[in-house]
């Protein structure tokens, strides 16, 4: 086995070209799978992180009905106006919550000077700052007079500011207007970072009925989030606002709720599968190249059999049994393809830490992570097409008549 395993790379050595352009196709399909299930699951890592960075006491209720492992309505784009500010005052009395906050979202123009861009406006509550663990780098956040009173204050994030004043010159009590409204600028926000691409950094801050009454003119709201005082409480928490909202909505049969109240952890839950699911439905996608490469591995090994018939017919002459031809184009067939295997296990590698970087560069808690399962699959699938897409070209070299082979030309 030793002389044929020597016999086969020598053979594959003196036909360098030929035999690294067959690799090519092992070579980018294991590239293709090691490079995108590292990706996919660092991705998958980050937006859990992320989630769970948000605190896993968090319990947010939205607009519309659904079942439990099916996404709220206003996810798929739905529009439900049954959301309403009271319903999340009430919700906010309820025992064990410790802080909450309604959401009114938009995007406008914010302008101060020469400056003007579109930005994420969130109308919130005056606990926003304690659901989001946001700090504050200068002035205050909104407290409960502004809300019920409709001011027009705002709260930039920390690269909203930057942006609107380069200079670097204090903001607190200077006049932006977002949709042609004015407001006074009365905090500004501690650089956060980004979360889920929704950066705190990016939004501004204002009254959610400020946003309702003068920006939107509307009486709903989006979502609203309660915090829970223990992880312990969420189930009887979730229990108590479906109860509280169906009396407050006049609901007496639970398929008719127009609303939906998820955990954070339900969230993970759910969206922990789903991202699983797309990661394997990518990975075998890209896997399919790997086939292709197989197929190419065969062509070359049948291609290579008719090059030397001559030398089989010799070898066999020789007394070389068919099992030793046999052997000999197998071994040469998964040499190649475990070559190619390991090249492209090195390659996604690097694509994936390449990825990773540039992840990092951009201020996101990229962490680089190979699946141990992928590499061994992707080398175990290598050698299993070396063999298998070998096994065709081997059986024709095996059964060759020494003869016949010494009279072809």
């Amino acid at each position: 086995m030793l002389k044929d395993a020597i016999y086969s790379l020598r053979t594959l050595q003196a036909a360098k070209t030929r035999t690294v352009l067959t690799m090519l196709g092992v070579i980018i399909g294991v590239m293709s799978v090691v490079a995108v299930s590292s990706v996919g699951k660092s991705a998958q890592d980050l937006i859990m992180g992320q989630i769970t960075a948000l605190g896993t006491n968090l319990i947010n209720v939205m607009p519309g009905g659904s079942s439990e492992d099916a996404p709220p309505a206003s996810v798929m784009g739905v529009i439900t106006t049954t959301l309403t500010e009271k319903d999340y005052r009430a919700l906010r009395k309820l025992p064990h919550v410790i802080a909450g906050s309604p959401m009114v979202s938009t995007s406008a123009a914010i302008s101060y000077g020469q400056k003007s861009f579109i930005t994420s406006v969130n109308g919130t509550s005056e606990e926003m700052a304690v659901l989001q663990d946001a700090k504050l780098e200068d002035g205050r956040f909104f407290g409960v007079s502004d809300v019920e009173s409709y001011s027009r204050v705002v709260v930039l994030g920390y690269k909203v500011a930057a942006d609107l004043n380069p200079s670097g010159s204090r903001l607190i009590g200077q006049s932006v207007r977002i949709k042609d409204v004015s407001f006074q600028v009365i905090g500004v926000l501690a650089e956060k970072g980004s979360t889920l691409g929704q950066g705190l950094d990016k939004a501004v801050f204002i009254p959610s009925t400020t946003v309702q009454k003068s920006l939107l003119g509307i009486n709903h709201i989006n979502a609203a989030t309660v915090k829970a005082d223990s992880a312990d409480n969420i189930e009887w928490l979730k229990s108590e606002i479906e109860t509280t909202l169906r009396r407050r909505h006049h609901i007496k049969d639970a398929s008719n709720d127009d609303f939906s109240v998820r955990s954070v952890n339900q969230a993970l839950s759910i969206l922990s599968s789903v991202t699983t699911a797309i990661n394997a439905f990518l990975v075998l996608v890209t896997a399919i190249s790997l086939l292709v490469g197989g197929i190419n591995i065969m062509n070359i090994m049948y291609v290579a059999v008719r090059e030397r018939t001559r030398e089989i017919g010799l070898r066999k002459a020789l007394g070389a049994k068919p099992r030793r031809i046999l052997i000999q184009f197998l071994l040469e067939s998964s040499f190649i393809a475990f070559t190619g295997g390991i090249i492209g296990l090195i390659l996604g590698a690097l694509i994936a830490y390449g990825v990773g970087f540039i992840a990092a560069y951009y201020g996101l808690a990229w962490n680089y992570m190979i699946s141990g399962v992928a590499v061994a699959v992707s080398l175990f699938v290598s050698i299993g097409i070396g063999l298998g897409f070998g096994v065709g070209p081997a059986m024709a070299a095996a059964r060759l008549d020494a003869i016949e082979s010494l009279r072809y030309e």
